[in-house]
């Protein structure tokens, strides 16, 4: 894609990477409507599966995706077994025997309040279908692809490992995921319909917490919209955790944290790696103690790789938010895009850096799918259009880790267990680069954003503000 003269003055002068506007929304709006059509052939064939041969069911499932339970929706049903068991005046946060895995809460307590979810483990199969129904039908508000060919990333993400994964649990995840769909919906219209945007944010985080980090998209207000909004938001979550301060402690304590070399993704599962194979290549044999056999348990291998990753991914993601091409990419994308692109990248970078996520929580990427191959298209040079269009189909490839990782496994027989290490780490190296590339993303949003231009303009004057958002535009 070329660039002329008078289109690089006209995006030179625009102050923000981020459109005020709701413009018009480029490609086939059918392509929506097939992701879904296809969302829910999956979920119907699934389903029907398991009616006609649940053994069949099961080892399809176990082959792409995840080892499942005896029954499908076991997540959905989790929740009505901590309501069912709450209410008999059960402590939920230490024992749960109404639940199948007798698994304790390890939610918010917003979740033992809501009136409308039923108690009754009968109503797990509506529960879960429903769940999943009101999540395929969200995707059609995803922004629609600019070309045929852009639909196709989407498309594979459908039958995807992680997409299963959810999809077969029907996980409170895909709750968040349409209520984050809600807000965008909310925040490309007026500033009133955009603060029942931001309270849908505000409800998505006592659900789940890390919906927090959408706050970010504060951003693009008013300096004063911001503070006003930012106060009220921040009030009410800590008001709402300082009342249940208790309840909540308890459920973060519960919290599952899956195994270093289990499915999943986070910033520490790398560092956890290296410190366990330099323990074991280091460990002298024949020798009870000293400083070989102890460094399994020594923080230094995890905090010297943890700092020399985070410091490569910090630095690569300010080489790609500083390039001028790269913010002439994010200026193209329409207000659909750029919000679910912001949205998506938020997440993932959050989840990232706040711990290990299980790998079900892959699927916020398909907020990101859409705009990232859009500014392949949208970008004057071929460098960030390559990277944007990398970072999606990477982002594509990660989805797909289960049946990659078993088929290593199968193909390579005695040899699995290098072969197998070594395909762990190209993944783990992969999720870095995608968090590299989405934390680009939020950085240019947030250096060019309104708040922070009525922030500089207040503290150093107009011109300064002006020069600053300039260089970051070059």
């Amino acid at each position: 894609m070329t660039m002329h003269g008078s289109d690089r003055a006209a995006v030179g002068t625009t102050r923000h990477s981020f459109p005020r506007e709701a413009g018009p929304l480029t490609g086939p709006k059918p392509m929506n409507v097939l992701a879904m059509t296809c969302g829910f052939a999956v979920l119907i064939g699934f389903a029907a599966l398991f009616i006609v041969s649940p053994k069949t069911y099961h080892s399809v499932i176990d082959l792409w995706s995840f080892v499942p339970f005896d029954y499908p929706f076991i997540d959905a049903e989790y929740t009505s077994t901590q309501i069912e068991c709450w209410r008999k005046g059960v402590d939920v946060y230490v024992a749960n025997p109404c639940d199948a895995l007798e698994r304790v809460q390890n939610l918010p307590p917003i979740w033992l309040h809501l009136p409308f979810w039923p108690s009754d483990k009968n109503w797990t199969n509506i529960l879960g279908l429903t769940i999943d129904s009101v999540f395929l039908l969200s995707l059609m508000a995803l922004p629609p692809p600019r070309c045929a060919r852009d639909a196709i990333p989407v498309l594979m993400f459908l039958i995807s490992s992680s997409f299963i994964f959810a999809l077969e649990r029907a996980n409170q995840d895909l709750i968040i995921f349409v209520l984050i769909i809600i807000a965008i919906l909310l925040l490309e219209r007026s500033i009133a319909a955009r603060l029942l945007g931001y309270a849908a944010i505000v409800v998505a985080t006592l659900l789940k917490i890390y919906p927090v980090v959408l706050l970010i998209l504060l951003l693009r207000e008013h300096f004063r919209t911001f503070l006003v909004v930012m106060v009220g938001a921040v009030g009410i979550i800590f008001g709402y955790g300082l009342s249940h301060r208790h309840e909540l402690l308890a459920a973060m304590a519960n919290l599952p944290i899956p195994a270093t070399f289990a499915f999943g993704f986070g910033a520490s599962r790398l560092p956890d790696a290296m410190g366990t194979l330099m323990a074991h290549l280091t460990r002298a044999p024949d020798v009870g103690s000293g400083v070989a056999t102890g460094l399994e348990s020594s923080p230094v291998w995890y905090i010297a790789t943890y700092l020399v990753m985070l410091g490569a991914t910090c630095f690569i993601a300010i080489r790609i938010a500083a390039s001028e091409s790269f913010g002439f990419a994010l200026i193209g994308l329409t207000m659909r895009e750029s919000l679910c692109l912001l949205s998506g990248a938020a997440v993932i970078c959050g989840c990232f850096f706040a711990g290990t996520s299980q790998f079900y929580r892959g699927v916020f990427l398909l907020l990101a799918l859409p705009g990232l191959f859009a500014m392949a298209r949208t970008s004057p040079s071929l460098r960030v259009a390559w990277v944007t269009r990398l970072t999606g189909c990477i982002s594509l490839l990660l989805m797909f880790e289960m049946p990659v990782q078993r088929l290593v496994r199968d193909v390579f027989g005695r040899f699995q267990n290098g072969v197998s290490f070594l395909g762990w780490m190209s993944f783990e190296l992969l999720w870095w680069w995608v968090v590299a590339a989405l934390l680009a993303i939020l950085l240019r949003y947030a250096f060019t954003s309104q708040t922070f231009y009525d922030v500089t303009n207040r503290l150093l004057g107009a011109g300064s503000a002006r020069a600053i958002i300039a260089d970051g535009e070059r």
